[in-house]
């Protein structure tokens, strides 16, 4: 257990100094990726585990990105 733990510890290090050592372009590769595979695990649990099929997940995913596309209009850069 005390292994498993180290790893992760490792692991989360490496993925948070990712960012100083990336392009650009695979940075918002990744950023795209994780984005999406949050969707697709709360979508998981909203409608497969707890079979409430909810559509605000999906609200809420378009609402961020209404507003980042807004945000990145007005000279706003993105996180």
């Amino acid at each position: 257990m005390k292994r498993d733990a180290w790893t992760a510890v490792i692991v989360f290090a490496l993925v948070a100094l990712l960012p100083l050592a990336g392009e650009a372009y695979w940075l918002r590769l990744g950023t795209t990726m994780l984005m999406y595979g949050v969707l697709a695990m709360s979508w998981n649990f909203i409608g497969g585990m707890a079979g409430y099929p909810s559509f605000a997940v999906a609200a809420f995913f378009g609402l961020g990105a209404y507003t980042g596309a807004v945000a990145q209009k007005f000279g706003v850069a993105p996180v």
